[in-house]
């Protein structure tokens, strides 16, 4: 596994340029940025927890701090599990007020709290599946998921897409390195779609 720097190294020697450190440095940020919001194997987690009847419409549950989205939110009752509908704060907020209790349905998310309706009538058992966001480097001598030897290519082929059409003004670079970054994108999810069948996550959610 390559450190930050190593990568950021490579990079600039692939380009053969040394006066674009800042660039390189501020398109792989773009690049981590990017590929945040995308399902891979390593960037899923779970949350196991249980919430019941409070006194307001109800802000039950803190979003976790690295939550970029849910892929499913399940109450269990009784070994049943009903997957969670998601709907804007407006929606939960207009029927909140009546005072329905009961089996939750929906939820919505309102600063950084998890809120459900209809309003939990006794504890519930809830399971979160989200896609997490994943720490990016900070410092040069760090090595993440991120400088791991398939992401780093991924990493560095949107990193030299975005230097060769925003700095270096070179259009078929920039088509070249798109295509490669395709090539191994395709790789990593592939990667991850075995991950999910083993059994470590469920195949139905891919």
């Amino acid at each position: 596994m390559a450190t930050f720097l190593e990568l950021k190294s490579e990079i600039s020697d692939q380009l053969d340029r040394d006066d674009l450190t800042d660039q390189i440095e501020n398109a792989m940020y773009r690049a981590i940025d990017y590929y945040q919001l995308d399902r891979f194997y390593f960037s899923e987690e779970r949350i196991k927890t249980n919430f019941q009847l409070d006194d307001s419409p109800i802000d039950f549950l803190a979003v976790p701090t690295d939550y970029v989205r849910a892929v499913s939110f399940v109450v269990v009752d009784q070994g049943q599990n009903t997957v969670l509908e998601k709907k804007t704060d407006a929606f939960i907020h207009e029927r909140a007020w009546i005072g329905a209790v009961g089996l939750p349905a929906y939820y919505s998310i309102f600063d950084q709290q998890f809120r459900v309706f209809p309003i939990p009538d006794k504890e519930y058992e809830v399971n979160l599946h989200y896609y997490k966001q994943v720490a990016e480097p900070y410092h040069d001598d760090e090595e993440t998921v991120w400088t791991s030897e398939v992401m780093a290519q991924l990493i560095s082929y949107r990193t030299k897409k975005d230097i060769y059409i925003n700095y270096l003004h070179d259009k078929d670079s920039s088509a070249a390195m798109h295509a490669f970054e395709q090539e191994v994108y395709d790789a990593v999810k592939r990667h991850s779609l075995l991950y999910y069948e083993s059994g470590s996550i469920e195949p139905s959610m891919c």
